[in-house]
């Protein structure tokens, strides 16, 4: 079974280099790499020559974004199966034999796998999921595009990317095939690596709204007025954290000295809670430069994470302020902490001080 790759880029030349050598040291037999450059005024282009022996195709010539890019590419494939790979994105080892055996083995269309989301060095893992409901894919499709592959005949039966998304083409694409009864198997582990930042990370929102269109489209099209409603929910709910998101992006990025201003540099802050809530405030605090005290936590075994002290409420230590972060247990940490003889100002929620921080990211910047 032939592999085609195909790797899009404008000036990458800080990390192309690590996604071609994941591909060509895969020792898989019948692969094809393709990779279709933008017309980089980097380094780029250098390093596809230094790989060039072990390259199928390449171009470098302006495009019209990301999908016109990638529609090239599938243009000149000539593999069985076709998958996308971003040039700071990477594979894991022995992927593309494990993909054979998934596709001879079943009779599927598609390959889904996990990924392995990695930022600030820090990876964690997302496990490809699939709802047996087709209705849930107008939602969320649930396959990470960048361990996808895809059988190549999809692309010549149902059509290549629709360039009038910029964000969102490869959503409106798997919703089309997959409502048109393309198959997919979904596997668990980690097929890439995906570098936290990239254009559909970055501007949530925006994929959001496209997404919100493809959707809409599709739904019209197949006749789904009942699920019009639960949409309009589910898309306003999801846009709403998303432009929130954006606004905490934009204060951080532009108003950190505000940000700083928001807390008493001065103090060593105790973080309650070592949940999701609890390590994202522990970045925050650590890209303010403010001290830690350490961590409150009755339910975890651990007594120390990422070099922090973990302790159990009893031990909590009046000098320091807390910062409170599970989110709807606010007022009963409140009222134990009344309890225990702190006064009001000698604790605050994580969700004040991020609504403060939002507030910042809505200033001009």
């Amino acid at each position: 079974m032939k592999i085609s790759i195909i790797t899009v880029c404008r000036n990458s030349g800080e990390t192309i280099e690590r996604a071609i050598r994941s591909v060509i040291l895969q020792q898989y037999s019948d692969l094809e790499y393709i990779i279709i450059d933008g017309g980089s005024e980097d380094a780029t282009c250098q390093v596809i020559q230094k790989y060039e022996n072990n390259i199928s195709y390449w171009v470098s010539e302006p495009d019209e974004g990301i999908y016109d890019a990638m529609n090239k590419g599938i243009s000149v494939a000539t593999g069985d199966v076709i998958a996308f790979l971003n040039s700071d994105d990477w594979y894991e080892k022995n992927t593309f034999n494990c993909i054979e055996k998934y596709f001879r083995e079943n009779d599927v269309d598609m390959v889904s796998g996990g990924i392995c989301l990695v930022k600030d060095g820090k990876a964690s893992i997302t496990d490809s999921e699939k709802s047996e409901n087709i209705d849930d894919y107008f939602f969320n499709i649930g396959f990470p595009h960048p361990s996808l592959f895809a059988k190549a005949y999809l692309f010549q039966r149902y059509g290549m990317f629709d360039v009038t998304y910029k964000i969102a083409a490869d959503y409106d694409w798997m919703l089309r095939v997959c409502l048109a009864g393309a198959k997919v198997l979904t596997v668990k582990e980690c097929l890439t690596n995906f570098a936290y930042g990239g254009v559909s990370t970055v501007r949530k929102y925006d994929a959001l709204k496209e997404q919100y269109k493809a959707a809409l489209h599709y739904m019209e099209y197949y006749g789904k007025e009942y699920l019009r409603e639960s949409m309009k929910e589910y898309y306003d709910k999801e846009l709403r954290i998303a432009q929130r998101d954006a606004a905490y992006n934009r204060a951080v990025q532009y108003h950190m000295d505000r940000i700083k201003e928001l807390l008493n540099s001065d103090k060593s802050y105790y973080i309650w809670g070592a949940g999701n809530r609890g390590m994202e405030c522990m970045q925050l605090f650590e890209k303010m430069g403010l001290r830690i005290a350490g961590l409150i936590d009755s339910y975890i075994t651990e007594t120390e994470i990422q070099g922090y002290q973990v302790i159990s409420p009893e031990k909590i230590d009046s000098k320091n302020p807390i910062c409170i972060t599970p989110k709807g247990y606010e007022e009963e940490i409140i009222g134990n902490l009344k309890k225990m003889g702190l006064g009001d100002t000698e604790y605050f929620t994580y969700t004040d001080l991020l609504n403060q921080i939002i507030s910042l990211g809505t200033l001009e910047t």
